[in-house]
């Protein structure tokens, strides 16, 4: 049986993060296979990252998806760069989706290598709030090549997807 831990990175197009079945176009919503939500990443900000990770995870692009961002059995997936407009952009988005939408984890894409300033990490755990969060880790080579397969990114997509199983089992 699949287990999120044996999650690979996708090689082309989108696969079901928990079952790992490949998805068709016309799945947009839900994976034909386990009827998981699929997930789909939707920007707090211009620039956060959400085309990059959707390109490296085979997520959906809210920005290209407006069905699926919209769908009631979408996982909408909140993306924000650590820095301080980032959060900001993300804690007004969480409140504004708080009372329309439901947004499933916060997905927090670094800004700069290295760890999150103490101030910025206490802002985290106040914006994210009951939302589930993860820290996605910071990815030199993204500068040059936008979701391109690194190891570190390989080792930790099996992390996030376990936590998206866990988050909706």
């Amino acid at each position: 049986m699949f287990s999120p831990r044996d999650a690979v990175m996708p090689q082309a197009g989108f696969v079901c993060y928990r079952c790992g079945h490949n998805l068709s176009p016309a799945e947009r919503a839900f994976c034909g296979e386990c009827a998981s939500p699929i997930p789909v990443l939707i920007p707090a900000h211009s620039g956060c990252g959400a085309s990059t990770l959707a390109a490296a995870t085979g997520f959906r692009d809210g920005n290209e998806s407006p069905y699926a961002s919209n769908h009631d059995r979408a996982l909408r997936l909140l993306v924000a760069r650590t820095h301080h407009a980032g959060l900001e952009a993300a804690r007004r988005e969480l409140a504004r989706r708080r009372s329309s939408g439901h947004v499933a984890r916060l997905l927090l894409v670094p800004d700069a290598p290295g760890k999150l300033p103490k101030p910025l990490a206490d802002e985290v755990l106040v914006i994210a709030g009951p939302t589930p969060s993860s820290r996605i880790p910071w990815m030199e080579a993204w500068r040059w090549a936008p979701g391109a397969a690194t190891e570190t990114f390989t080792k930790f997509f099996p992390t996030l997807a376990a936590q998206l199983t866990a988050d909706h089992s």
